[in-house]
Formats: C-alpha cells, sequence, structure tokens
C-alpha cells in the first residue's frame, strides 16, 4: 500500500465516523439533525475526493454535481456518502489514487492531444478551402476529374475526428453516472464505455486513418497538377 492510499483511508474512516453521526434509525441521514453538519460533511467528502483523483474523475464531478444540487441536504449526504463508497471500492480494487494534481505526463497528453484533434480538423477543412481558391489549382483538378474523390477524402477524415469525438464524450458521460452505480447495476453501456477508454489503440488508430485519409487526398490534389 502506497503513503497516499494509506492516508486516503485513514481520511475515509474519518469521514465514514463523520456520516454514521448523521445517520439515524432508518439508516439514512437524519433529517431532524442540523442542515449545517450534513452540509459540513458534504463539504469534506468533496474535499476528500478533490486531493485524491485527478480532475476529470467522474466521481470527483458526481460530487461536485451534488454541491451545486437543489435536491434537500440531508439526502446529498446520503448520496456522496455512495459516491465516496465507490471510489473507495475503486481504489480497493484497482489500488488507484489519482491525485488532483496529475503531474507533467497528463498535463503533456491534454496538450499534444487537443494539439494533434485541432491541427486535423483544420487541415480537413482548410485543405480543400486553399486548394479551391487557386484558380489554377481548381482548374487542373477539375479538368482530372479528381475533384470530387479529393473532396470526399477530406470530408471522411473530418468525419472520423467528429465521430470520434461524440463517442469519447458519450463514454465521459457513462462514466460520470457510472461513478455513484454498484458493479451489480452496471449496464452494457458502462461496462462498453470502460473497455473504449482504456482502448487506447483505438484513438490512435483513428488518428492514423485520418492521416492517411488527408496525405492521399493531398497527393492526388498534387498529382493532378501534372
Amino acid at each position: 500500500m502506497t503513503s497516499a492510499e494509506s492516508t486516503f483511508r485513514k481520511e475515509y474512516e474519518t469521514l465514514q465516523a463523520e456520516y454514521a453521526a448523521l445517520v439515524g434509525a432508518s439508516g439514512f441521514a437524519d433529517q431532524y439533525k442540523p442542515p449545517s453538519q450534513a452540509a459540513r460533511f458534504i463539504a469534506n467528502a468533496y474535499a476528500l475526493l478533490w486531493v485524491h483523483t485527478h480532475k476529470d474523475c467522474p466521481y470527483l464531478y458526481s460530487a461536485q454535481r451534488l454541491l451545486e444540487s437543489d435536491v434537500p441536504v440531508h439526502r446529498r449526504a446520503d448520496q456522496i456518502a455512495g459516491v465516496i463508497q465507490g471510489f473507495k471500492g475503486t481504489v480497493d480494487v484497482e489500488g488507484y489514487i489519482g491525485g488532483h494534481d496529475t503531474g507533467p505526463h497528463w498535463s503533456s497528453y491534454e496538450l499534444f492531444a487537443a494539439s494533434v484533434r485541432n491541427w486535423l480538423i483544420a487541415y480537413g477543412v482548410g485543405g480543400p478551402v486553399v486548394l479551391m481558391s487557386q484558380d489554377l489549382v481548381a482548374a487542373k483538378l477539375l479538368a482530372s476529374g479528381q475533384v470530387r474523390s479529393v473532396g470526399a477524402l477530406f470530408l471522411l477524415g473530418v468525419f472520423l475526428q467528429v465521430v470520434k469525438a461524440i463517442v469519447y464524450r458519450t463514454t465521459s458521460w457513462y462514466g460520470v453516472d457510472d461513478a455513484s452505480t454498484t458493479d451489480a447495476d452496471r449496464s452494457w453501456q458502462m461496462r462498453a464505455s470502460d473497455w473504449i477508454n482504456c482502448a487506447v489503440w483505438l484513438e490512435v488508430l483513428v488518428d492514423i486513418a485520418t492521416i492517411g485519409l488527408f496525405s492521399f487526398a493531398t497527393f492526388s490534389a498534387l498529382s493532378s497538377l501534372g
């Protein structure tokens, strides 16, 4: 067990004791306890997740939504307790403590991922515009009969990037929903989202395919110049 995990477990036990003081005979937060007590527990639970998870963690996102929710404070206390328990289960199974400061590797990934995506979309949209704005190039392309195929290759490359963005946005949403769901209740969409998020090769494959389409389109356009 790492020192980070050990610290988390101690803080988790303290938080559990704080929640136990809120729970009544029904097994849920007692609505007759002072609302300030429940609000303090919610704030402490969010702080625990903030310290021990990365900024895009679905558990942290779920807790943040509960902070901003209009649901009665005692009900929110029960809900955030479930979120904390879900994260604890992740730590038990995977031994993972993210840490809100994810370090240079995650920052580098975010930077390069955004750069590659922006470059590909810009090239896919801007490439045909630049080609067709040049009278000589446009005339030769039209004469060669390749203008449609070149345009289709550029559009297909952009389409792949848009689909990739939609897919990963959807898997992120299921990740947020999964944060407060027990393993037995997890849907096939949640399990599929986990698989997609772990399949880094899939993202790389789409990017390579996009670059291949753009390269072939550019080569075809240049070949038509003679």
